[in-house]
């Protein structure tokens, strides 16, 4: 990709997604990080390595075997496409709902109290009796709202799958059932606000944003390591190959942070 996309343009973000969806999606979830740094700072340290690492790649074949130099030159031509990708996943996941997504959260919101005053029912039914667990009920049912309805509805299915040897097989709900509430409710808690965990669900925008930082992350990190082993002073080796960071590492970055082209400058961006 020579040219820098046009990220304003909601079709241009759409098509790098789905251009590498299937390599985000495969990625490890247990791996992932939470993004240290925006995305116009992502592009600038690119441009950085880049220019860094293309000084040196003729140096790469006296040190690494060459299996391992095809790997550096092809994370180096893919380096920048991953840049522009989370750039594009981060925009992507700030877009505002469309009239569909409203009526989604209207509906999932409908589905998730029904399965607080369903599961709500039956734990009471379960806990007769029990004043420790009559106890743990009145706490969740304390509540009310969006975010307790979905609160509620993951701590009932949590105390449902506790006593699973207890209640089932039975003939009124079963446990996938009750995983999918649960399930149901995760989901609607992300709708909301982002929450449980900053796990978003797979393949939802901030989950995209996220694998998107981390194909980027991983590329420029194996650059990076590449860089500095090709320097007997590992300072200096920094200094040329930096970590990502947000801080700005030296001189020339004291410049202000550039976009590229036809893309929003300025921007502020929340990843907490």
């Amino acid at each position: 990709m020579k040219q820098p996309p046009d990220f304003a343009n909601t079709a241009t973000q759409d098509e790098l997604l789905d251009r590498h969806k299937n390599t985000l999606l495969g990625l490890n979830e247990e791996g992932l990080k939470l993004p240290m740094v925006v995305r116009e700072r992502a592009l600038d340290q690119t441009h950085t390595l880049r220019e860094a690492f293309s000084e040196v790649l003729p140096d790469l074949e006296g040190l690494y075997a060459s299996k391992k130099v095809q790997e550096f030159k092809k994370a180096f031509d893919n380096l920048l496409e991953y840049a522009y990708l989370f750039y594009a996943a981060s925009m992507a996941a700030e877009r505002p709902w469309t009239e569909a997504q409203k009526q989604e959260f209207k509906e999932q919101a409908a589905k998730v109290r029904d399965h607080d005053a369903h599961f709500m029912k039956w734990c009471r039914a379960i806990a007769h009796g029990d004043d420790v667990a009559n106890a743990a009920l009145d706490a969740v049912g304390a509540g009310k709202g969006y975010i307790d309805d979905a609160e509620d509805t993951i701590a009932l299915t949590n105390m449902l799958l506790d006593w699973k040897q207890q209640i089932f097989p039975n003939p009124f709900f079963t446990e996938k059932q009750v995983r999918q509430a649960e399930a149901d409710a995760r989901l609607f808690l992300w709708m909301l606000q982002g929450r449980d965990e900053n796990k978003p669900p797979k393949g939802s925008p901030p989950d995209m944003r996220l694998r998107a930082y981390n194909l980027w992350l991983d590329t420029y990190n194996t650059l990076a390591r590449a860089g500095r082993g090709l320097f007997e002073d590992e300072a200096e080796g920094l200094r040329r190959f930096p970590r990502v960071s947000s801080l700005k590492s030296s001189p020339s970055d004291n410049k202000a942070e550039t976009s590229p082209s036809n893309t929003p400058s300025n921007r502020v961006e929340n990843f907490g």
